[in-house]
């Protein structure tokens, strides 16, 4: 039926916290640079599909964060609907990439959008990129902790104000210590 959308998903993959990268995919048969996404198989949610053809392309598992988008287009004289959500890499790859991909390149999000071969993808990325990456940045924060100091000299009582938040660095401290230890 010439009628019916083609139905698609994809991932805005982010990673790293500083100097945040957005995963872009390079196709074998044209050498285009896209984001990567792909067909829904029968009776599978879009979603899922997201994380297959995400995994797929870029060879790497990830998690699944917010919906950030529809981005919506013509294919051949059909309309492609392609569901995009936020991803984040788990570790490094994990298995050989699709052979229609030729490589993977992790970009800048103002590189990404130059690079990416089709217009409606620069434009879809510019719009829904940024606030991706804000996402990725408050989701992927690692908080230090201070690190109690140890006491030396005559202590204050416990429950005078001045004690409360050194008592409460030192318990912290000390559960983090505990944590490291388990986890040793």
């Amino acid at each position: 039926m010439a009628d019916q959308p083609i139905l698609a998903a994809g991932g805005i993959v982010v990673r790293g916290n500083t100097k945040p990268t957005v995963a872009l995919v390079q196709l074998r048969k044209n050498g285009d640079w896209v984001l990567p996404k792909g067909k829904l198989d029968d009776g599978e949610d879009a979603r899922s599909a997201a994380e297959r053809e995400v995994n797929e392309e870029t060879g790497q598992t990830v998690t699944v964060q917010e919906f950030v988008g529809t981005l919506a287009y013509e294919v051949n004289g059909r309309p492609k609907i392609v569901q995009f959500w936020r991803m984040h890499p788990n570790g490094g790859p994990a298995r050989e990439l699709m052979s229609d991909i030729k490589r993977v390149a992790w970009l800048s999000l103002e590189r990404a959008i130059r690079k990416l071969a089709r217009p409606h993808e620069r434009a879809f990325l510019a719009s829904v990129g940024p606030a991706a990456i804000k996402s990725h940045r408050q989701t992927t924060a690692i908080r230090a902790v201070p690190v109690a100091e140890p006491v030396r000299g005559p202590v204050a009582p416990a429950t005078t104000p001045a004690s409360t938040p050194t008592r409460r660095r030192n318990v912290i401290a000390r559960a983090f210590n505990w944590l490291r230890r388990r986890r040793a």
